[in-house]
């Protein structure tokens, strides 16, 4: 299923915290690995305090080093300047993304977002809601480096079929790391309904208490079912489901399985679509601190 990643990089050493994890990716699938930079216009003279790249040559000797220093001989590597300096950086990696048709891009989730960053989302929540291309964004802190392997991986499923667009790739993660996956699933409680659901809830409790119920049950089924298809494909596999808020429910799940790559479909909200919307996706990455691996969901009909 891997056969391109595309690795979009801004010159800095700490984006560069990926590269481990980039080519062990690609030398275990024996996929090639596309690099790119794309030059800025007025750019700040340093990004994360290290000189902003600004000329295309720049660029190019600097990924022409990278292929050098940063990559075992066996993976196949090839890089690309974006040579006209563009305003908006994730819109002209979302072009190069559907140009080169990568099957996974792989960023660096790094920082404190700033104000203008919670408005409209950083680079990546950006890039994730202009490609249709699952975007893996890899976690590092000054005390956590960034891996270079995933240990254990959890799934983020309501039981709709538009969010287990992320099964697949995380099945084969799993399986390229052999690593087992732990599937998880919220039923919020009846209390904690929103919008006619609350209405209904409080005009029919027991009525609403036995819908909440069934849809417990139907999750225990849909989950097993889940299960199954992953061990029957060679994959270790296993479902938490409980009750309660489903942001509460579903990061408490995702640290005590002490999953190091979260998977879940997501139709791309950032910034303050996202405040709006309840994207569950930007809830669990302002809570937990694991990789994630964000695949684009269709609408829902």
């Amino acid at each position: 299923m891997l056969r391109q990643i595309l690795v979009p990089l801004d010159g800095t050493r700490l984006a560069e915290a990926v590269l481990p994890l980039a080519a062990s990716l690609a030398e275990k699938a024996q996929a090639r690995v596309s690099l790119l930079h794309v030059l800025e216009r007025a750019a700040r003279p340093s990004v994360h305090g290290q000189p902003h790249l600004t000329t295309a040559d720049d660029a190019q000797g600097y990924l022409e080093r990278i292929v050098r220093e940063e990559f075992p001989p066996g993976v196949a590597v090839d890089w690309h300047v974006h040579r006209r300096p563009v305003g908006d950086v994730a819109h002209s990696v979302a072009d190069h993304a559907e140009e080169l048709e990568p099957d996974l891009i792989v960023m660096l989730a790094h920082g404190r977002p700033t104000i203008g960053q919670r408005l409209f989302g950083t680079v990546p929540q950006q890039v994730i809601r202009q490609t249709s291309t699952p975007v893996l964004l890899v976690h590092a802190a000054p005390d956590r480096p960034a891996p270079d392997a995933f240990q254990q991986l959890a799934v983020s499923l309501d039981g709709r079929a538009e969010h287990e667009v992320a099964l697949p790739l995380a099945a084969e993660l799993a399986r390229l790391y052999a690593a087992p996956v732990r599937l998880v699933m919220a039923i919020p409680t009846r209390g904690m309904l929103t919008g006619t659901r609350s209405a209904v809830g409080q005009l029919l409790p027991a009525a609403t208490t036995e819908v909440l119920d069934l849809a417990e049950l139907q999750g225990v089924e849909y989950l097993r079912e889940q299960v199954e298809r992953l061990q029957a494909a060679g994959v270790a596999a296993a479902a938490t489901i409980a009750r309660g808020d489903p942001a509460d429910v579903l990061s408490q799940a995702i640290l005590q399985s002490g999953a190091d790559l979260v998977a879940l479909g997501t139709h791309g909200a950032a910034g303050t679509a996202a405040f709006w919307s309840g994207s569950m996706g930007q809830k669990l990455l302002d809570r937990v601190s694991a990789s994630f691996l964000l695949v684009p969901a269709p609408a829902a009909p």
